[in-house]
């Protein structure tokens, strides 16, 4: 696959497969036993969350508690709080990832 080709030329089954490695990418990341910058690491990818397509934005949100440290789970929920403000359509994502950190309770 020549990405440097006009992506309007591609076939579907390229389309596919272009739209497929954002999410290849993101199941790598589950495999990282531990971030040494962890709260940099999760800023960049909430920051990468308020740019991409829904779809992407989804995979990011519900692969946050199996790729950031615990120590970051406040920051991700506040995060993602800013990010529903912005976008309801990602309720269902925010809330299942939300079950899954393991916050204080003042949050």
């Amino acid at each position: 696959l020549d990405y440097s080709d006009d992506p309007t030329t591609l076939s579907l089954a390229e389309l596919r497969d272009f739209h497929q490695i954002p999410k290849l990418i993101i199941n790598q990341l589950r495999w990282l036993h531990y971030l040494v910058n962890g709260k940099e690491f999760a800023s960049k990818l909430m920051e990468i969350a308020g740019v991409v397509s829904l779809d992407i934005q989804r995979d990011i949100i519900q692969a946050l508690p199996e790729i950031i440290n615990d120590e970051e789970h406040n920051f991700i929920a506040m995060e993602l709080k800013k990010l529903l403000e912005s976008n309801s359509e990602l309720t269902a994502a925010c809330i299942d990832t939300w079950s899954n950190l393991n916050c204080n309770v003042e949050l």
